[in-house]
């Protein structure tokens, strides 16, 4: 299973706009692949529980996540 959940911290020495590039990157390359949960949707960009992530259009399990550490 994809069920993968990505941790970008801010005090690693990223500015914030730099982190914010590189978590999308990780969502726009999840973008549009199948679904390993339900196998008849895609991943789309959206959010899941406040957080930016790849989640199926058909079921709305997500696959990924990504945020920020407070």
């Amino acid at each position: 299973m994809l069920n993968r959940y990505l941790r970008m911290q801010t005090s690693n020495g990223m500015s914030q706009s730099r982190s914010d590039q590189h978590h999308e990157r990780v969502l726009v390359a999840l973008e549009g692949r199948p679904c390993p949960s339900c196998h008849d949707g895609k991943l789309e960009r959206s959010t899941y529980k406040e957080n930016r992530a790849a989640v199926c259009d058909c079921c709305g399990t997500p696959q990924a996540q990504v945020w920020f550490d407070p």
